[in-house]
């Protein structure tokens, strides 16, 4: 009977424990409508290291971010960056918190007086976790062949979207970068205008701006992606986080915006895709960036698949 007890307990240890072999390497960008959920899966020889940036609005989390993320086998996440403290960004963070492990998360240190900072606040005190100190420049080794490396976050006089992290992701020759809310002029200004946090970019780091994939900032508003920001980065993939939310005339992403992309061939992928309005915006068009063994792949992804 014994024998038969340690058997089971060996069974059981084999099926649920085991070490994952030939991971490949993940980003999906997640469906909330109008914000952002960045979930990346960097393999490791045996497992993953899982990274969440923002966490959309907080409404959306019991019904799409939180089912999405345990799907994915996720428990514990080893970094989780808050781009801003608008509530599409830091809102769904609150659940995730609620829900798994974080070993490290990194802000973009800027305070606030909003009530739904002061949660945030309260609920990293209640749970003994304190934001990482960081300056830009800073940079954070992820396994072998992985490195995020901070190129924005709140300088004195940032408003709030300009305060956003910017994040640049190397994974083995593949380059990323996410912008947040970022913005480069007023909306009446041409794009051919460069000022706030894409002017200090664009000063600070040249062509180590220059990405692969680049995660359109402000969910494509027209005060933000300025000619000399784009053409700096270059990508060959835009991804834009919307969920067709008006802002007085405008429905985000811009038209300006997507013609801007257009003109310089770069393939666009949209969290909004198909939509039409607000309602029927979140939690169907969710998109899948794999590399594996070199090759890169990116595509809509449908939550109603196995992998």
């Amino acid at each position: 009977m014994k024998f038969k007890k340690i058997f089971v307990f060996y069974i059981l240890f084999f099926f649920f424990c085991r070490p994952e072999k030939n991971l490949s390497f993940k980003i999906f960008f997640i469906d909330v409508g109008h914000g952002d959920a960045i979930l990346i899966k960097i393999p490791t020889n045996v497992r993953y290291l899982n990274i969440l940036i923002d966490g959309g609005e907080e409404k959306y989390s019991d019904d799409i971010l939180i089912p999405f993320l345990k799907k994915q086998r996720i428990d514990t996440f080893h970094y989780l960056f808050v781009t801003h403290n608008h509530s599409d960004h830091l809102g769904g963070v609150l659940k995730v918190l609620d829900n798994f492990y974080v070993k490290n998360i990194i802000t973009c240190q800027k305070k606030d007086s909003d009530k739904l900072y002061l949660r945030f606040l309260e609920k990293l005190n209640h749970l003994q976790l304190t934001p990482l100190k960081i300056k830009i420049g800073d940079s954070f080794l992820l396994g072998e062949k992985a490195k995020i490396k901070i190129l924005n976050c709140y300088k004195k006089g940032d408003d709030e979207n300009n305060s956003s992290l910017v994040l640049k992701l190397i994974y083995d020759t593949f380059n990323f970068l996410f912008t947040g809310d970022i913005e480069g002029k007023k909306r009446s200004e041409s794009s051919s205008v460069c000022r706030y946090a894409e002017k200090f970019l664009v000063e600070r780091f040249l062509k180590e701006l220059k990405a692969k994939v680049l995660k359109v900032p402000h969910h494509g508003s027209e005060t933000s992606l300025t000619d000399t920001f784009l053409k700096l980065v270059s990508p060959e993939i835009a991804i834009i986080t919307a969920g067709r939310k008006r802002f007085g005339e405008v429905i985000l992403p811009d038209t300006t915006v997507i013609l801007r992309l257009l003109r310089k061939n770069i393939k666009i992928f949209r969290t909004d895709n198909g939509d039409h309005n607000p309602q029927e915006a979140p939690g169907d068009d969710h998109i899948l960036i794999e590399i594996k063994n070199n090759n890169f792949v990116c595509r809509y992804y449908s939550p109603y698949l196995i992998f």
